[in-house]
């Protein structure tokens, strides 16, 4: 009888959790933004790798997500990174005060990087602008910074 090659098991996933976060504002915080900490997200090691959620970071912003170009795992030295980026329409948004300036339609705009660490530690970069449809400076803009570690799932 012959034998047949077992090929080996995949390797396992990763459960990922966010344990530190800086997040600056410039030039002022939006209220009810999500809170970072304690988000997870997976990592799927490859080939290929894949991480759910796609962003890394699920928010109202992802729901209605129009993709600049695919999310993507690229190596860097002994790094692996992960980036993406897209685009959200928001439509009308008032600036303060509301009396003085006009609603004008507006787009959240976002890129975001993950680099693995090491196979147990994260760094994670993310950078949110509110612009303009028209054109124009930003509204807002959002750049946080994140740290955390990954644990295997059986």
């Amino acid at each position: 009888m012959p034998l047949l090659a077992l090929s080996p098991p995949p390797p396992p996933t990763l459960l990922c959790t966010i344990n530190t976060v800086q997040s600056e504002w410039s030039p002022q915080p939006i209220a009810s933004v999500r809170i970072l900490k304690g988000m997870q997200f997976n990592i799927h090691p490859g080939p290929p790798f894949k991480v759910d959620p796609t962003y890394v970071i699920d928010s109202r912003l992802t729901l209605i997500a129009r993709e600049q170009e695919p999310a993507k795992f690229i190596q860097i030295g002994k790094d692996w990174v992960y980036r993406w980026s897209f685009q959200a329409s928001l439509g009308p948004v008032a600036s303060e005060p509301l009396h003085l300036v006009p609603t004008r339609d507006a787009r959240a705009e976002v890129k975001g990087e993950l680099t693995l660490i090491t196979p147990n530690r994260f760094r994670l970069s993310n950078i949110t602008m509110v612009v303009p449809v028209e054109g124009g400076a930003p509204l807002t803009r959002l750049n946080e910074k994140a740290t955390g570690d990954c644990h295997e799932q059986h």
